[in-house]
């Protein structure tokens, strides 16, 4: 899928173009349901749909698109003798405009609520080609928008919304909406949680980068005004120049957010530490030292604090690649971050 930063940001350029979905695809080669891609101005602008023939194909097709909807069946062009290394897929092709008047309002709700903390849902009524598309975005207490979509959209009982806001992944089902029987593309939103990065030296500012590059909503806490400057880091990332507990203390963290603790010394990270044990993060995670991790276990087990982070606490953090360099130390986090985002259960 278009990871939502990116899709947040074609909202604000208000883009016009045409949105490759995958609806279907056989297993054979890397895309799969639910992979997106947006085409605009000749060219590929975000996303993927797996890449190879299969993608210039997708690409060919969206710049010959000449109905507001199209429905197609690709596939690899190998020889016989050879395996097809794409597989085959079925792709849905919508003509979209990120800036058109009468559609300002859907795609102005959808940016001020991606990346958020809050699980959503962005449905893609499917229909003619020569209809022009129908989304729904939503949450488990129904429609919060609708483009292209009569009243009828809001007529599904609430406890099938809450069954819906419980996907994980992308799925393609067969909905009742109003007396309609339809066919709904459904995407999850802001499954992935937030980055809260607590300090902003040469580590953290690496790790910016390449969780913001990876899809990660990149939120920074650090009171060292000389560090916070917006050029350090990614242009989507937020920044708060304040102490990590004046920021705890106001900031609601969720279960499915992250935390990895960066600060200049110590007795800032145990600090940081110990607020963490009283949120639900999925995942904490601590620069240091194995002596500096056991030392800081010695002091919480004895406030009973240790109890409530040891099964999400990563530390040291990272994943073992013999790392040196602040930017190779950022690659082994990114990829433990990238691991558990993908099995919440690691």
């Amino acid at each position: 899928m278009i990871p939502e930063l990116f899709l947040n940001d074609l909202c604000q350029r208000k883009t016009s173009g045409v949105l490759a979905t995958v609806l279907h695809s056989d297993g054979h080669g890397p895309a799969r349901a639910g992979d997106r891609l947006f085409f605009s101005g000749g060219k590929l602008v975000a996303g993927t749909v797996g890449g190879g023939s299969n993608e210039q194909q997708v690409l060919q097709a969206c710049a010959a698109l000449t109905t507001s909807r199209q429905q197609l069946d690709i596939s690899s062009f190998l020889p016989s003798s050879l395996p097809s290394c794409g597989g085959k897929l079925q792709v849905l092709l919508e003509r979209n405009d990120l800036g058109h008047t009468e559609e300002t309002s859907f795609w102005e709700t959808l940016q001020q609520l991606i990346p958020g903390p809050d699980p959503l849902l962005f449905l893609s009524l499917l229909g003619e080609s020569d209809q022009p598309p129908n989304y729904l975005l939503a949450n488990e207490k129904g429609v919060l928008a609708a483009l292209n979509e009569e009243d009828r959209s809001i007529m599904l009982a609430p406890e099938i919304w809450q069954q819906l806001m419980t996907a994980e992944q992308c799925s393609l089902q067969e909905l009742t909406i109003g007396s309609t029987q339809c066919s709904v593309f459904i995407q999850p939103l802001n499954r992935n949680g937030r980055l809260f990065l607590l300090g902003a030296g040469h580590v953290a500012k690496e790790v910016a980068w390449l969780a913001n590059r990876t899809g990660f909503q990149v939120i920074i806490v650090d009171p060292r005004q000389e560090l916070m400057q917006p050029e350090h880091f990614p242009a989507a990332s937020t920044l708060y120049p304040e102490k990590s507990n004046d920021f705890f203390s106001k900031d609601s963290i969720g279960s499915r957010d992250f935390l990895v603790i960066a600060g200049p010394d110590h007795a800032t990270d145990l600090a940081i530490l110990e607020q963490a044990a009283s949120t639900p993060a999925r995942y904490v995670g601590m620069l240091g030292s194995r002596g500096k991790i056991a030392s800081f276990e010695k002091v919480l087990r004895k406030k009973e604090r240790w109890q409530a982070l040891e099964s999400r606490l990563h530390a040291p953090i990272g994943i073992p690649i013999s790392s040196r360099t602040p930017a190779e130390v950022a690659v082994s986090i990114v990829a433990e971050l990238i691991k558990i985002r993908a099995n919440p259960s690691d």
